[in-house]
């Protein structure tokens, strides 16, 4: 299957898991034939503000490709930034996060929050 310039050669995947989808798993994971890959979760507030562990979050390396980066958040500008910074580790895609329900994501309107503002979330998707 091929969405834009990706191609997708197998059907299942590994789903971006927070403290799961490390490089260890991702790299088994591509290994063992998932169609391709999605890191664990970074916050777009973290990113823009110069964190280190958001940024160590987006880390992609050949062997994990094609991998996708996730970002949460709730500032359309803020996450159009933190797109920006996040395009620089050449992920193959970016996730926007509008499932995660832990109260620390949707506490902000991220997460699976957004999925209570269709007009924010189309304004970030935008």
């Amino acid at each position: 299957m091929k969405i834009g310039q990706l191609t997708i050669e197998h059907t299942a995947a590994l789903a971006p898991m927070a403290g799961a989808a490390d490089f260890a798993l991702r790299t088994l994971s591509r290994g063992m034939g998932a169609a391709f890959t999605v890191g664990e979760m970074a916050s777009t507030k973290g990113l823009v503000m110069g964190d280190g562990n958001s940024q160590k979050l987006l880390a992609v390396t050949e062997g994990e490709r094609p991998m996708g980066v996730q970002l949460f958040g709730d500032d359309p500008l803020i996450f159009a930034k933190a797109v920006e910074l996040a395009l620089r580790y050449r992920p193959d895609f970016i996730d926007i996060n509008m499932g995660c329900p832990a109260p620390k994501v949707t506490s902000g309107g991220g997460g699976s929050a957004l999925m209570k503002n269709l007009p924010l979330a189309q304004r970030i998707i935008e």
